[in-house]
């Protein structure tokens, strides 16, 4: 056999350099796959139909589920006596069409029976008590193969703890409080590689530069206290380390490097001020993928979470 020793240093560093980029690249490529395949919800930004409402009772869902052709896709409880809800739907069509339920005012064992019953996974959780008792809502899908779990009750320890243990990249989080001190619910799918990140108790102006720095984007956030938050963020390739992100005017607004805006977190938002905020972003081709709620003093406020919904 002949060897050519043509092949020089430089040809063996530019080897190594391309290896490691495709290493890297392939590892983001999984990372993309495994939250885009576990919610893909939360990430598809092809043009469907959607709605979102609030404080809204369960007869109300049901109705808009069978009229509109609706799935919910994120749940939040507002009340319990009587119920009410905040919720994100999208038309179970398309790339979003599949067999899903949602349930509320059950035990932890129940929904774990429910979930067995039907071979289906969480995709959104939200722990709340009704008296002195735990109470869960959630939406389910069908599970096709793919590992995941769900804890509560967590410390920030106990949750870091969760995804060692699992090799498990986190989906869905909330956070509460117990007799003072702060816990976790949250939801995990089997990670696969590639780089996604959480972060708690930190400030707007904090996720927006580490969105900057590692080439993420906000894949679910829950407000932790009056101007903090707990984070999820998922490296994508297509994302520019040198985009612009904007902080500001209750908002972090996320570009592509074309500078067309791929998210928005909207912070803060009246009921008013969402509507209108909202009237503008059907125009724009934005659809809300996450919805929270909350009282301070009389005023309701929003956070609300935005995908791109087809278009730039």
């Amino acid at each position: 056999m002949t060897i050519s020793n043509s092949f020089s240093i430089k040809n063996i560093i530019s080897f190594f350099l391309f290896s490691a980029l495709s290493v890297l690249m392939m590892q983001n490529a999984h990372a993309q796959q495994t939250f885009h395949k576990a919610v893909p919800e939360k990430s598809i930004t092809s043009a469907t139909g959607w709605y979102y409402y609030y404080n809204i009772s369960a007869d109300k869902i049901k109705n808009i589920i069978s009229s509109k052709n609706a799935r919910i896709i994120d749940i939040e409880v507002v009340s319990t006596s009587p119920y009410r809800f905040n919720v994100a739907m999208v038309v179970n069509s398309g790339v979003h069409k599949k067999a899903w339920w949602w349930f509320y005012g059950v035990s932890e064992s129940r929904l774990n029976q429910e979930a067995r019953r039907r071979n289906a996974r969480i995709i959104d959780i939200e722990r709340y008590t009704v008296g002195s008792k735990e109470r869960f809502a959630a939406v389910l899908v069908p599970n096709k193969g793919q590992a995941w779990w769900w804890y509560y009750g967590m410390t920030s320890d106990g949750l870091k703890s969760r995804i060692k243990q699992h090799n498990a990249a986190i989906i869905d989080i909330e956070t509460y409080t117990v007799n003072g001190k702060r816990r976790y619910a949250a939801v995990f799918a089997k990670n696969t590689g590639g780089s996604w990140y959480y972060y708690l108790n930190v400030t707007s102006s904090f996720i927006a530069q580490k969105m900057k720095d590692k080439r993420v984007r906000i894949f679910d956030i829950e407000r932790f206290g009056s101007n903090k938050f707990a984070v999820v963020l998922v490296r994508e390739n297509d994302l520019d380390a040198n985009r612009p992100i904007s902080v500001g005017g209750g908002a972090v607004r996320d570009f592509d490097s074309d500078t067309k805006t791929r998210t928005w977190l909207y912070m803060n938002c009246t009921a008013s001020q969402l509507k209108t905020l909202l009237g503008n972003l059907r125009r724009y081709k934005f659809r809300i993928s996450d919805i929270e709620s909350r009282k301070v003093g009389s005023q309701l406020l929003f956070d609300v979470l935005l995908l791109r919904n087809g278009g730039k």
